[in-house]
């Protein structure tokens, strides 16, 4: 029965993906810029997820700067969360996650990184694909869409995401983007 709930909330959680991508890509979303604390809402996103990373003893080792940005709120939320979540479920148990949110050369930059099984160079290259996972003992858990609609919000933003595996053993996530301090003039990105 639990197994029945979770898969028809898995089939919600997809076609919500799908639909917000459509919508994105088709330019039918109404977007409406604010300007608002991005760390803060980093630090939301973790909050929101306690449940499944106090499960796994997960802690975190954050290095934020206090930045006021001017974005679409509720879809940079999806970002920052889709990646937190990604990372507490790749993580072994006990674990840490790093998290750094910087502002330089007006960029914001945003990495997140937490111990796991390294990815292939075939995942590194697809990962932000529609559907595409990488990793399939954790199919059950997910659709394939997170990266992909992560990917096409970060670019309505003007900015880039990138993903790899670091040297000293870690997977890192990365997002960049323009540090617009005001929402004068600004526009978002046709894709």
């Amino acid at each position: 029965r639990d197994f029945c709930l979770s898969r028809g909330l898995g089939d919600v959680y997809k076609r919500q993906n799908i639909l917000m991508i459509t919508k994105i890509e088709n330019q039918t979303m109404p977007f409406t810029l604010s300007s608002y604390r991005v760390d803060e809402q980093v630090r939301q996103s973790i909050l929101l997820l306690e449940n499944k990373w106090s499960e796994k003893n997960i802690g975190f080792e954050m290095d934020m700067d206090s930045i006021e940005f001017c974005a679409v709120e509720g879809l940079l939320g999806n970002v920052w969360s889709n990646l937190i979540d990604n990372a507490i479920k790749f993580s072994p148990e006990g674990e840490i996650i790093y998290i750094s949110l910087k502002e330089k050369d007006d960029m914001l930059s945003f990495k997140i990184a937490n111990r796991g099984e390294p990815m292939s160079g075939e995942t590194l290259k697809r990962i932000f694909e529609k559907f595409y996972q990488g990793d399939t003992s954790h199919k059950r858990e997910g659709n394939g869409l997170g990266l992909a609609l992560l990917k096409k919000i970060v670019r309505v933003h003007g900015g880039s995401v990138s993903a790899v595996n670091t040297e000293d053993g870690l997977i890192e996530f990365t997002v960049n983007l323009p540090a617009k301090r005001s929402c004068e003039r600004l526009s978002l990105i046709h894709i």
